[in-house]
């Protein structure tokens, strides 16, 4: 009885949860699809690079809320017509705790978390530089730049490194410096005037001196040379994505080397990249915590409709949304930890979740 009690829970909540995607979908594609036509009607842009751009925006970082409400959503629904239908008392009736009830609810809504969080690492991100490629240089006709200039970087604990110019598309560079430091002193420097970067990220310096100093900050010894290999602590990966602003355009593990990365450089202040870092996990997590939200509301709210539950979840949704980006801002200040930032929410909404069933059972 105990596994047909859980197909029977699972292929309710399925169809459900599948009429959440497509509604919230729908309900997120409102203004992507004004803009679209703007584009396309208005300034005439090509209806095939139009309909890219909506897709990787209907598929970046707005994607991710889709799925706690459509959790919440059909939840709500499931559990609300069982006990509309008194299917609750009879399993009670039948010595079936409310608590087994939920827990097909609640291995559905890891299920879905394990999806959510996918989705986060795959496609998100990746979504969210093609929509900025897209409308920034296609759309909007703006200039792509492949180079960047006048870059400062820590090298290692006592050694820095600056280039004028590096060119990403044909990986070469012009006036490159490296400082190594000793004691607080300046020891030595390696400068090359040009030079290009093998694809195994070797250096190759051209035209260029290796100048050593005395005690007194003079220079001692030159050493000229023509060519000379090098490798970089950074790679030129590291180097073009250093200043990279939105951590959403990042995976887990992007995120992770980026503030190691910016950590080895001696910047002090992480906490933009640790919120994003930390909320990476929290928001996938949150399914589950809205599957038992969901539930239990569900019972005690027996003549709701599923456009009722539609709106329900997403006041719901937007409460949880509001107390995230609130928290979220304290966090990148430093006012609270980034960890506090991103899990409050959740917490607090697993309280409540808890509360609710504890009312459910009693």
């Amino acid at each position: 009885m105990v596994k047909i009690l859980d197909r029977y829970i699972f292929k309710s909540l399925f169809g459900p949860f599948v009429f959440g995607v497509l509604s919230f979908l729908i309900i997120m594609a409102i203004d992507p699809l004004y803009n679209a036509l703007s584009y396309i009607i208005i300034r005439g842009k090509p209806t095939s690079i139009v309909l890219k751009w909506f897709g990787y925006k209907m598929l970046s970082k707005d994607l991710i809320f889709v799925f706690p409400m459509s959790v919440l959503m059909s939840t709500l629904i499931v559990m609300g017509n069982f006990s509309k239908l008194s299917e609750v008392t009879a399993m009670k009736s039948g010595g079936i705790s409310f608590f087994r009830i939920v827990r097909p609810v609640m291995v559905f809504t890891f299920f879905v978390s394990i999806m959510t969080f996918v989705v986060y690492e795959k496609i998100v991100p990746n979504a969210i530089e093609q929509e900025e490629i897209y409308k920034t240089f296609k759309l909007q006709n703006m200039p792509r730049f492949i180079t960047k200039e006048n870059i400062f970087l820590r090298e290692d604990k006592d050694k820095f490194l600056y280039i004028r110019r590096v060119n990403f598309y044909n990986r070469t560079f012009n006036y490159l410096m490296l400082y190594y430091i000793e004691d607080g002193l300046l020891k030595k420097t390696l400068a090359s005037r040009t030079g290009r970067i093998n694809k195994d990220d070797t250096w190759i310096l051209e035209q260029g001196s290796e100048n050593t100093f005395d005690e007194n900050g003079f220079v001692s010894n030159v050493q000229k040379f023509t060519n000379r290999e090098l490798k970089l602590n950074n790679t030129l990966i590291e180097i073009e994505n250093f200043d990279k602003e939105d951590p959403d355009a990042m995976t887990f593990i992007e995120l992770y080397r980026k503030i190691k990365n910016l950590a080895k450089h001696g910047v002090l202040n992480l906490n933009k990249y640790l919120v994003a870092l930390y909320q990476k996990t929290a928001m996938p997590f949150s399914c589950m915590i809205f599957g038992l939200v969901g539930a239990a509301m569900g019972t005690t709210s027996k003549r709701s409709g599923t456009f009722t539950n539609l709106g329900l979840s997403v006041i719901m949704i937007f409460v949880y949304y509001v107390l995230m980006s609130f928290l979220k801002s304290y966090g990148e200040a430093g006012r609270i930890l980034p960890i506090f930032a991103t899990w409050m929410p959740n917490l607090m909404f697993l309280v409540f979740g808890i509360f609710l069933a504890s009312k459910v059972k009693n």
